[in-house]
């Protein structure tokens, strides 16, 4: 009885056995790792606070080094349950996700959280172990993140303004406006040249940048895109979008052109106030100036604006040419100190006027605000600022006695500054002069052996100018002739 017992117990583990397939065999040859029963301790810096693990989940995998925490668990559930699980994670903790994938037995996400970048992994479980415990497993990588980390890694090197919005054009090249970013340090240039160094900034989010230039601080969007297949970096404030290419202060440089440095200290309003090293507000009273802006003159005359809009180009870095009214000229610009002052001076053949940085409030401020009595004494250079480039009229007759009476005869006059010569206008006859002036006199050369002198003289009354020619002997015990700007 007893051996048939055993035969018997002998039958029905063969038969269970046969019923239950390889796995009983599997689980009594290969065990399961204590890993996948009781699980593995995982890094303490892994965020779960933030990436959750899913409710059942036991981690039997898990490694870290410097640069990253991976971990591997297994959930009882099925792949869509975990699938929804993390995809309302993500809206509910409002992490950035750059990439989301879901396959037919698996699903695939790579994000940011608060301080860490992550890739995660689900998918049916597979492998021996794996499948007597789960039905899905999921794998998770975190990397430590800092706030604009990739925006900031893309920013680095120099960096040349080429172009407002999508236009690109070397226009914006020549301007040498740039900007150099190492780490967390910005140097903005302008004109070619370092304006401001070592500009501290930092990100408000990934793409958003917050800095600080000579005083005022500015917070831009950073991006960068792909136009016509080149990468720019675009960076946007309010309004204003400024595209940059990957540059080199070497490269801005081929892009200056003649003349850049000058251009520079060119812009802006500039008040007439002296000729050749002379400076006085009698200058400044005629209201004369010039305004630059980029490589084009607005020209004051009599405090209002005589011609709009001329252009110029520079023959060298200190010589520009323009035409004017249908004149061309070329002038030599410099810049001269005079006593600690710096003066603009324009200089044509011998002729050099000065000028001083200012604006139109300013030039209006000496209109009127000063007179020239025929008393005031004029040298010879004042004298020659002040009758130049203006078309005179005869007008009046000054007597010994101080009155005046209206002139009968027409007469107009001209002086021209650059190369003094004018015109003699009696009666529709013209005659072409040159002249000069020496010791207050006005010298006339008018051909064929003809000359004239005169005593001159100049007076302003706070709104108009008067040029007087005296007898050049009997000077002022003599009539003089009054000229007044001519209308024609």
């Amino acid at each position: 009885m007893k051996r048939l017992y055993f035969v018997k117990v002998a039958l029905v583990i063969t038969v269970v056995l046969l019923f239950s397939g390889c796995a009983v065999i599997n689980n009594i040859f290969n065990p399961l790792p204590d890993e996948y029963k009781d699980g593995v301790k995982y890094s303490r810096d892994y965020p779960d606070d933030e990436l959750e693990l899913y409710d059942d989940a036991l981690v039997f995998e898990a490694d870290e080094d410097d640069e990253e925490i991976t971990l591997k668990y297994g959930s009882e559930d099925e792949l869509d349950d975990l699938i929804d699980f993390y995809e309302d994670l993500f809206d509910d903790k409002e992490m950035t996700i750059d990439e989301a994938e879901e396959g037919r037995d698996d699903y695939h996400a790579e994000g940011r959280g608060d301080g860490f970048k992550f890739e995660i992994d689900i998918e049916q479980a597979s492998g021996d172990y794996e499948t007597r415990v789960f039905k899905t497993v999921v794998e998770i990588e975190i990397v430590p993140y800092e706030v604009g980390e990739q925006t900031l890694e893309n920013m680095q090197g120099f960096w040349l303004v080429c172009g407002l919005g999508n236009d690109i054009s070397d226009d914006y090249r020549k301007s040498g406006q740039a900007m150099e970013v190492d780490g967390m340090k910005v140097t903005f240039y302008s004109g070619f040249e370092a304006e401001s160094a070592d500009n501290d900034f930092s990100f408000d989010d990934d793409d958003t940048i917050r800095y600080t230039d000579e005083g005022e601080e500015h917070t831009s969007d950073v991006t960068f895109e792909t136009i016509e297949g080149k990468e720019y970096m675009v960076i946007s404030e309010g309004d204003i979008t400024v595209c940059l290419e990957k540059s080199s202060e070497d490269e801005m440089m081929s892009y200056k052109m003649v003349g850049t440095d000058t251009l520079k200290k060119l812009q802006g309003f500039w008040l007439i106030c002296g000729a050749d090293g002379q400076i006085d507000d009698q200058y400044r009273m005629a209201g004369q100036a010039i305004d630059f802006n980029d490589v084009f003159m607005d020209f004051y005359d009599g405090f209002e604006v005589d011609t709009l809009g001329n252009e110029f180009v520079f023959l060298d870095e200190n010589t520009i040419n323009y035409t004017e009214e249908g004149t061309e000229y070329t002038v030599a610009i410099s810049f001269e100190t005079v006593s600690g002052v710096e003066y603009l001076v324009m200089t044509v053949e011998a002729v050099s006027v000065y000028l001083e940085k200012s604006s139109y409030d300013t030039m209006l401020s000496y209109k009127g605000s000063s007179v020239i009595y025929l008393s005031d004494y004029l040298t010879d250079e004042q004298l020659e600022y002040y009758i130049t480039d203006i078309e005179w009229n005869l007008s009046y007759i000054y007597n010994t006695d101080g009155t005046f009476d209206q002139a009968e005869n027409f007469n107009r006059i001209t002086f021209d500054s650059y190369y003094n010569t004018g015109v003699s206008e009696f009666s529709d006859i013209v005659y072409d002069h040159t002249w000069y002036i020496e010791d207050s006199i006005i010298y006339f050369d008018f051909g064929n052996d003809f000359y004239d002198q005169y005593l001159l003289d100049y007076e302003f009354d706070g709104e108009a100018g008067y040029l007087y020619l005296f007898d050049s002997e009997a000077g002022y015990n003599d009539y003089a002739l009054v000229y007044t700007v001519y209308v024609p």
